[in-house]
């Protein structure tokens, strides 16, 4: 699973690069186990997931109301942050929550950020949400990926989308950028991709607006169903870096911008309200 970390330990979206991005053409602009669910905070998966951009699946558990309640002592027991209650994705069957799912694990190592370029702890507030800088949201709305294992492809465009707006310095300018197009048009698809591959296909050849190829969750649908003035409609990054898979690294980074991060889903998380 990826999504977009807007502040130090908090909310994911379906949506670890950091990105640099201009536009391009016209003028276009979870218990896992139960005896696992000691439940670590939301915050501690997050950092973990900060430099190695792993994804994986969870054990298939039986869904309901017993299953919720077990998350929900662990939770107690372990004096964990987060609530949980039922949600859309926690109803469906194990086989169904699985196709939510996507990623593959790199072996090769990230490049990372120098050292030098990481602020001290010190230097940085105390307390950085991109939801609410004074008062004004830098993200864009949320989106529902569907029964796809699309999340890399949503997980990169979401973070993008806030990235342009955080450069621009303009938070009116909340583009809906495709993640069909991103989908359809690179070597991923529903079963999952890796998210560095993600970040170079947007590099190399960007991403159109939502309008130009509607989301339809469906990997088959090929390339060439993108609007015809395409070419025109074109956004790209013009570099991307990995965040070391350290605390300090992750604050100082989220200070600049939203990332984008991935981490492992177990059960309890399909129950995070």
């Amino acid at each position: 699973f990826s999504g977009t970390l807007l502040a130090p330990f908090v909310q994911i979206r379906t949506k670890q690069a950091w990105m640099h991005v201009q536009p391009s053409g016209a003028k276009n602009h979870m218990t896992a186990e139960k005896s696992r669910a000691e439940l670590k905070p939301l915050s501690r998966w997050l950092t973990l997931a900060g430099g190695l951009l792993l994804f994986s699946l969870p054990r298939a558990l039986q869904n309901g109301s017993g299953e919720l309640i077990s998350v929900q002592t662990a939770i107690q027991r372990s004096g964990a942050r987060w609530i949980s209650g039922e949600t859309p994705v926690s109803r469906l069957p194990p086989e169904e929550r699985r196709r939510y799912l996507g990623g593959r694990i790199s072996l090769m190592p990230p490049p990372e950020l120098s050292a030098s370029s990481v602020r001290k702890a010190a230097n940085l507030p105390k307390h950085i949400d991109w939801r609410n800088i004074q008062g004004t949201d830098w993200t864009t709305p949320v989106k529902d990926q569907g029964p796809c294992g699309s999340c890399w492809a949503f997980s990169s465009v979401g973070t993008m989308e806030s990235v342009i707006s955080i450069r621009a310095k303009n938070p009116a300018l909340t583009l809906n950028l495709s993640e069909q197009y991103v989908l359809s048009c690179s070597a991923g698809n529903c079963d999952g991709w890796w998210m560095r591959p993600t970040a170079d296909f947007l590099r190399v050849s960007g991403v159109v607006d939502e309008a130009c190829f509607p989301y339809t969750g469906e990997d088959s649908d090929p390339c060439s169903d993108r609007c015809m003035d395409w070419p025109n409609r074109v956004w790209k990054i013009d570099q991307w870096r990995s965040v070391p898979n350290d605390v300090e690294a992750i604050k100082s980074a989220l200070n600049e911008q939203v990332l984008t991060t991935a981490f492992d889903v177990y059960t309890d998380f399909y129950y995070y309200t």
